[in-house]
């Protein structure tokens, strides 16, 4: 059973509206007791967003403006910092170098 800290801990990489969306502290003890790490289910949630706010436009009438596309850029930033995060803890998870090596003569 995942501890709360570590539950906690995950909360923190997920934002305020995560609750919301269904990511509670049952489903992210359940993920951790499966073996993820803290930076795989929140790579896991900002993928999630992303897919979710991907349809989003920005929107500009009457002299006002919001630029909806933030939150899908946002949410693509995070995934791409956690994904690198994981990988720094976990060097098994690195994507292959596609750099031919140097020979020296």
């Amino acid at each position: 059973m995942a501890d709360q800290e570590d539950i906690d801990e995950v909360k923190d990489m997920l934002g305020p509206n995560a609750e919301a969306e269904g990511w509670d502290d049952n489903k992210i003890g359940d993920l951790l007791d499966e073996g993820q790490r803290p930076h795989q289910i929140a790579k896991s949630y900002w993928e999630t967003r992303m897919a979710k706010t991907a349809h989003l436009a920005d929107v500009a009438e009457s002299g006002s403006s919001r630029k909806l596309s933030q939150i899908s850029t946002n949410a693509v930033a995070l995934a791409a910092y956690h994904r690198g995060a994981d990988a720094a803890v976990d060097p098994a998870n690195q994507p292959a170098s596609f750099c031919r090596p140097i020979d020296r003569v």
